[in-house]
């Protein structure tokens, strides 16, 4: 059996500083049948885990008060078993590719700006229905 905050109707959290992005996010989410709030920094992303336990987070990298890359650290330790996708206009980091960086930080998908909606999509709702 599937666990009530892994079906449809479940909250999922987007952290981007654009609030364009943001909406656009919002819009396919809610499209697709999900509850979605919406925070500009990683603090408020933070605050929000903390609050309403989501059962999926969305997060850009480049904000303006943190760095994404700890922001996901920092979800990882803290929240294991909430999966993560990253959604970023940056491909490449001082330290190497963002998609493998990321992915070693705990990222479930990794998505770059314009991403292909089917393919978030699917990303989606696999990690949402997913035990």
């Amino acid at each position: 059996m599937t666990s009530p905050v892994r079906q449809a109707g479940a909250t999922i959290l987007v952290v981007d500083d654009d609030e364009s992005v943001r909406v656009a996010l919002r819009t396919i989410l809610e499209t697709d049948g999900y509850a979605v709030h919406e925070v500009a920094t990683g603090q408020a992303a933070l605050r929000a885990c903390e609050q309403s336990g989501p059962a999926l987070i969305v997060t850009d990298v480049a904000m303006p008060d943190c760095d994404g890359l700890e922001l996901l650290r920092t979800l990882r330790r803290a929240y294991p078993d909430v999966p993560v996708i990253v959604v970023t206009g940056t491909e490449v980091l001082p330290q190497g590719p963002l998609a493998d960086i990321a992915s070693r930080l705990g990222a479930r998908q990794v998505f770059l700006k314009p991403m292909p909606v089917a393919a978030f999509r699917q990303a989606v709702r696999d990690l949402v229905a997913r035990p």
